[in-house]
């Protein structure tokens, strides 16, 4: 069964939601391979983080999409720094709010409350 209590390190199983997403997102761009454009990879990930995203909102998620927003933010910061062969993340170059404005990456993380209809009384 696939557990639905997100945390940092939520589950020891290869079933993982958040194991099984890092690992959906490391197949697309995996390590051997050449830098693609980053507007390639965005456009590629942004669907499976927005799926992601959606399904688990409901629940008491914050702490692993701050974690996966991290993770998503250090891997493209990563690959823009590898096609200019330079070492790094490149925190002084970009500021966080024009990464995801500019690059157009997926920045919706958070929880929606949805209220929950009041039962009529019984007559």
């Amino acid at each position: 069964m696939l557990c639905f209590r997100l945390q940092r390190f939520c589950c020891t199983n290869s079933r993982c939601p958040q194991r099984t997403f890092q690992e959906s997102i490391s197949t697309l761009a995996p390590r051997w391979q050449r830098p693609q454009p980053i507007d390639r990879v965005i456009y590629r990930i942004n669907p499976i983080l927005r799926g992601w995203v959606n399904y688990y909102r409901i629940g008491n998620s914050s702490r692993c999409f701050t974690y996966v927003k991290d993770w998503i933010e250090k891997k493209a910061r990563r690959h823009l720094m590898k096609a200019r062969r330079r070492q790094g993340f490149g925190w002084g170059r970009w500021s966080r709010e024009g990464f995801y404005q500019k690059l157009g990456l997926y920045s919706d993380y958070k929880i929606r409350y949805y209220p929950v209809p009041k039962v009529s009384p019984a007559r």
